[in-house]
C-alpha cells in the first residue's frame, strides 16, 4: 500500500481518515456470485419444429369473410428470432378452410391468431393452429398450439390459452331467417354439416286460403332420417286467416287473441349438423302460405 499523503508535522491531511489496516475493514454481506449457462441450456419451449413438421392454421366462418391471420415467433439456429405469418382468406361459408406452411428446424416461442377485421354478431369465427407431423395426411399427429373463437377485441394465443372444441363455449347467438316455401308447402330447416344449434326460439305465419279445410299445424324435428319430436299446436286454423305460431321453452300450449298459437319446446332443443327443423301442416291446401320464418338458437361449428 501506498504511504498516506502527509500533512504539516507528519499528520494526515485535514478531512482524510487514518488509512485502515490489511483485514481491518470487513463488509456486513457478502456480494454472492452470480452465473449465466453458456452451454447445454434447456430449450426455450417444448414446441420444437424439425424439417419433415407443417404449420396448420384452420379458419370456419358463416359468412362476410373476414382474413384470419396466425402470427408466430420461432427461434432459428445461431440464436435467430424469425417471425411467421400463415393467412386465411374466407370465401366459402361452413366449410373449414386452411393453409399450411412447411417448416425447418426451430422452437416456437410465441403464437397469436386474430381478425384482421370487426367480427359481426351473426358471423362467428372459429380458428385452429396447430402442428402436423411429419406430412399431412389425416393419420399424422396434429399438435393443437391454440384453437377457439375470436372477437374483435380478443384473439387467441400459445402458450397462454387453453384450446377449446369448437362445440365448446357459450355459444354465438343467432337468429336465422328461413326462406318461403312455395305455397300449400310446409317449411323446413336443414342444418349445415357443421353447424350445432340450441333452439330457444321460432316464430312462423301461416296464412290459410279459402280453400275449405281445418288446418292442423304440428312441429316436426328430426335427425335427417328418423323423426324425434312431433308436438301439435292446441288449437286448428281455419280458411282465410293469418296466424303467428311462437315456439319456445316454458311456453303455455293454446292460443291468445284468436291470432296467436303458442307451441312449447323440448328444453334444451340441442340440433345437430344435419338434423331438420319444421312443420308438417294437416289439410294444408295448395295455395296456403308460410312466411316471416325466424329461428333464434345459440350456435357452434361442429367440426368432428
Amino acid at each position: 500500500m501506498a504511504d498516506a499523503p502527509q500533512g504539516p508535522y507528519g499528520l494526515p491531511p485535514t478531512g482524510q481518515p487514518t488509512p485502515l489496516a490489511d483485514g481491518e475493514f470487513v463488509p456486513a454481506i457478502k456480494n454472492r456470485d452470480v452465473n449465466f449457462a453458456t452451454c447445454e441450456i434447456d430449450p426455450p419451449s417444448a414446441e420444437y419444429l424439425d424439417v419433415d413438421d407443417v404449420l396448420v392454421l384452420e379458419v370456419i366462418q358463416n359468412g362476410s369473410f373476414n382474413t384470419v391471420n396466425a402470427n408466430l415467433r420461432i427461434l432459428r439456429p445461431h440464436g435467430r428470432i424469425e417471425t411467421v405469418q400463415l393467412s386465411v382468406v374466407g370465401t366459402v361459408g361452413n366449410t373449414l378452410q386452411s393453409v399450411t406452411r412447411n417448416e425447418r428446424e426451430g422452437y416456437i416461442l410465441s403464437a397469436m391468431v386474430v381478425s384482421a377485421a370487426t367480427v359481426n354478431a351473426g358471423n362467428p369465427i372459429f380458428a385452429r393452429l396447430g402442428i402436423r407431423r411429419g406430412a399431412t395426411g389425416p393419420a399424422n399427429e396434429f399438435r393443437v398450439l391454440c384453437a377457439g373463437y375470436l372477437t374483435t377485441s380478443q384473439g387467441m394465443s400459445w402458450p397462454d390459452r387453453q384450446p377449446m372444441q369448437s362445440a365448446e363455449g357459450p355459444g354465438w347467438p343467432l337468429s336465422i331467417s328461413v326462406g318461403n316455401p312455395a305455397a300449400g308447402a310446409d317449411w323446413t330447416y336443414t342444418l349445415p354439416t357443421t353447424q350445432r344449434l340450441d333452439v330457444y326460439g321460432v316464430h312462423a305465419l301461416l296464412t290459410t286460403s279459402a280453400t275449405a279445410g281445418t288446418r292442423t299445424v304440428t312441429l316436426k324435428v328430426t335427425d335427417g332420417a328418423n323423426t324425434l319430436f312431433l308436438i301439435d299446436a292446441t288449437n286448428t286454423q281455419a280458411i282465410s286467416l293469418a296466424y303467428d305460431y311462437t315456439m319456445y321453452p316454458s311456453s303455455f300450449a293454446g292460443g291468445s287473441a284468436g291470432t296467436h298459437q303458442y307451441i312449447p319446446l323440448p328444453e334444451p332443443l340441442v340440433l345437430m349438423q344435419g338434423w331438420t327443423i319444421g312443420t308438417t301442416t294437416a289439410n294444408i291446401s295448395a295455395t296456403d302460405q308460410w312466411s316471416a320464418i325466424r329461428i333464434t338458437a345459440l350456435s357452434w361449428f361442429d367440426i368432428l
